[in-house]
């Protein structure tokens, strides 16, 4: 193989490896990746009759406590009347227009388990936002217990370098995209931090993604935060 024939190989291998790098990307990449909880933090939490995971997850196949198909801690509560579309609707009018790739929480909502599926709402800067995922019954838009009213479910977190040409990508810091989201809501929503204990304590720790291309900055303190939505 003469010099110009090698060249052409490895231009369109590399060409190759950006489309498909920009085609992940368009699909939600890198979030799309698999990630593991720590030890046997993964599990089913329970208030009253309902269950739900107390991870949101990259696929629907991941059943406690196997947990490494998860994505983000869930770390927020919204209580009382609450509904997917009053949450959602509240971030896409103020600042949250733009979504990401779907993720998956699980839950049983008076008897019946179901997977709710959610892109989220984040902010349109770039390269780095704040994202939140919601869920709850698919079904109906929200969940329902006596504890809790109706009540959904959210997991946060942030996303550095989403721009071209996607180097070091990186997301987590679960703690940190709570407090953050907390600061929003509570413009209009009543609000307890560190409230419910979801028991998925994440101590800090980095988890290296294909050829560490990417990295989840684990980091929570299994307390969600609880709202309360009029």
């Amino acid at each position: 193989m003469n010099r110009t024939t090698s060249l052409t190989f490895a231009v369109v291998a590399a060409a190759g490896a950006l489309l498909g790098l920009v085609l992940a990307r368009s699909a939600g990449w890198p979030a799309a990746q698999a990630w593991e909880a720590s030890g046997d933090k993964f599990r089913v939490i329970e208030v009253g009759t309902d269950k739900f995971y107390n991870y949101d997850n990259t696929t629907k196949d991941n059943l406690p406590p196997q947990g490494d198909e998860v994505d983000n801690a869930l770390t927020m509560v919204f209580i009382d009347n609450a509904t997917s579309v009053k949450v959602r609707n509240k971030l896409t009018s103020n600042g949250y227009p733009d979504s990401g790739g779907n993720m998956h929480e699980r839950l049983n909502d008076e008897g019946s388990w179901a997977w709710d599926s959610d892109a989220g709402r984040k902010g349109s800067d770039t390269c780095d936002n704040y994202h939140i995922r919601i869920y709850a019954d698919p079904a109906d838009g929200d969940s329902y217990t006596p504890a809790w009213g109706y009540y959904v479910l959210a997991s946060t977190h942030k996303d550095e370098n989403e721009c071209f040409p996607f180097n070091n990508q990186n997301f987590g810091w679960g703690e940190q995209s709570e407090d953050h989201f907390e600061d929003f809501f509570d413009q209009w929503y009543s609000t307890n931090v560190d409230y419910i204990n979801l028991y998925n304590n994440e101590p800090y720790r980095e988890e290296c993604g294909t050829a560490c291309f990417t990295e989840h900055f684990w980091d929570n303190n299994n307390l969600a935060t609880r709202l309360f939505v009029p």
